[in-house]
């Protein structure tokens, strides 16, 4: 279970951080910044990190067991 948790709890972390770069970099557009790129490349890097944390989540719930018994 140990697993699922850590991973659900980074889940919401990187939720947070997807916001408030998504905000980060709209304004970082808007404004025309020297770090435009930069900030844009952030967001997006963060967002695929979330999205591969939620597609690995179901995984993990499923083969909890075995792996609470090799970790043990």
């Amino acid at each position: 279970m140990k697993n699922t948790i850590e991973i659900t709890k980074q889940i919401a972390k990187q939720e947070k951080l997807v916001a408030k770069l998504k905000v980060a970099q709209k304004e970082a557009y808007d404004n025309l910044d020297d770090d435009m790129l930069a900030s844009q490349a952030e967001y997006f890097i963060a967002k695929e990190v979330l999205r591969a944390l939620k597609n690995v989540l179901p995984e993990i719930s499923n083969h909890q067991e075995t792996l609470d018994y090799w970790s043990n």
